[in-house]
């Protein structure tokens, strides 16, 4: 089932766009279909309560017993439980919940801990791609630009691979790597245990066009 977003009134103004609320606590990228309800959520104040029930069953309330709350971890200068991810406990997330409507090829990897299941990873060089006109009348291809700065950092860390890189890092790329396809939070995949120090190696060397030996 899908999970749920609460994000605190004191974000923003009451006439705020969903694209605005979402914007200021870094979740510009879970828009598409959400829908939104006043709701009491988990500090015990009004907010703002999101769903998604296009990929699936997903009960739209607050329900806490059923429910655990997870609070958005700081990043950068991003606050600490700037929103809430709420997860059924009887019905976690599965990839066919979250995925995007049209998500990018890549390889599949499979992802878990007691649960293992299978996600599309995208690969950076099958990003969609402009051609560009240069001054010699010749064409190239060149990444289109909401995807330059992540193709960018593929690159530096498969050059970086083979003398280890740190697993904040790793895991912060992975997660990034995955919400090109799926609609998830940093929350989310640690709820659902994706990472471990094989798997993490297994999503970058998708990303980065990699090869193992």
């Amino acid at each position: 089932m899908h999970y749920l977003i609460w994000i605190p009134d004191g974000t923003g103004e009451p006439t705020d766009t969903k694209e605005k609320v979402f914007g200021l606590v870094g979740l510009s990228d879970h828009v598409e279909n959400s829908e939104a309800m006043p709701s009491i959520g988990p500090t015990g104040v009004q907010g703002v309560l999101f769903a998604w029930r296009k990929n699936g069953p997903c009960e739209f309330k607050f329900d806490p017993a059923n429910q655990d709350w997870i609070p958005a971890s700081q990043q950068g200068d991003w606050p600490q439980g700037r929103y809430w991810v709420g997860i059924w406990k009887s019905s976690p997330p599965t990839p066919e919940n979250l995925v995007r409507t049209y998500p990018y090829s890549g390889g599949t990897v499979s992802l878990g801990d007691e649960t293992v299941t299978q996600w599309l990873v995208p690969a950076a060089l099958e990003l969609p791609q402009n051609l560009i006109l240069m001054d010699d009348g010749s064409t190239r291809f060149e990444i289109q630009r909401r995807f330059h700065a992540f193709w960018m950092r593929s690159i530096d860390i498969a050059k970086r691979l083979a003398d280890g890189i740190p697993y904040s890092e790793c895991r912060q790329f992975c997660v990034d790597a995955l919400r090109i396809n799926y609609r998830l939070t940093p929350e989310v995949a640690s709820s659902l245990r994706l990472f471990s120090n094989v798997t993490v190696r297994q999503v970058i060397n998708v990303v980065a066009g990699v090869r193992d030996g």
